[in-house]
């Protein structure tokens, strides 16, 4: 399995990163799969709300990760709420690369929050390996570019966040409908809240 998945990742996806951050963790699945997959990255930031570090930490003592606090840590961050994760200088800490799995739901009041905790979190060149199931989403209007234009598309948070994400991030859909790569192409951001 690990040979698969790293044979689908961008060759150089990891080389050289010295902190990946996992947004919206929830059990640390993702984050967990990660360290397992790429043990050569520095340290997997596990970010989640702080009701969420109980259930992190007993799965990564289940998954004998909880001696290596130093490679695999937990960090309580809301989407609404200015970021504590902070460089020494004391501004935001931005990292290089960021991963995040079924974060969406139902609930579009996320999705702005979502987008602009992003931003705020990476810097020109950062990547996002976006993972989002089809849990919420209408199957038959995913393949957006397959629609004709003149056909109206159907809203959905996915649909509004890849929107809203396309004024920052080049957005290369990954696996079909799955996983997408945001790569960060400016340093300037500016977000309406009307979604």
């Amino acid at each position: 399995y690990q040979r698969r998945v790293r044979a689908k990742l961008p060759v150089d996806a990891f080389d050289n990163v010295r902190e990946v951050l996992e947004l919206g963790s929830g059990t640390a699945l993702a984050g967990i799969v990660f360290r397992r997959l790429f043990p050569n990255v520095g340290r997997v930031v596990l970010t989640d709300r702080a009701s969420q570090r109980r259930i992190i930490e007993t799965n990564l003592k289940l998954n004998s990760l909880d001696d290596s606090a130093d490679r695999i840590v937990f960090q309580p961050l809301e989407w609404d709420e200015p970021a504590e994760l902070e460089e020494e200088s004391g501004a935001t800490k931005q990292y290089q690369v960021l991963i995040a799995s079924d974060v969406l739901s139902s609930d579009r009041k996320q999705v702005a929050p979502l987008a602009r905790k992003l931003c705020e979190l990476t810097h020109a060149g950062s990547r996002v390996f976006f993972a989002q199931s089809s849990i919420f989403e209408d199957n038959s209007h995913i393949q957006v570019a397959l629609l004709p234009r003149s056909q109206p598309r159907k809203s959905t948070p996915l649909r509004d966040f890849l929107t809203m994400i396309e004024m920052v991030f080049d957005v290369r859909n990954f696996v079909p409908n799955r996983v997408w790569v945001l790569t960060r192409r400016t340093t300037s951001f500016f977000f309406a809240t009307g979604v």
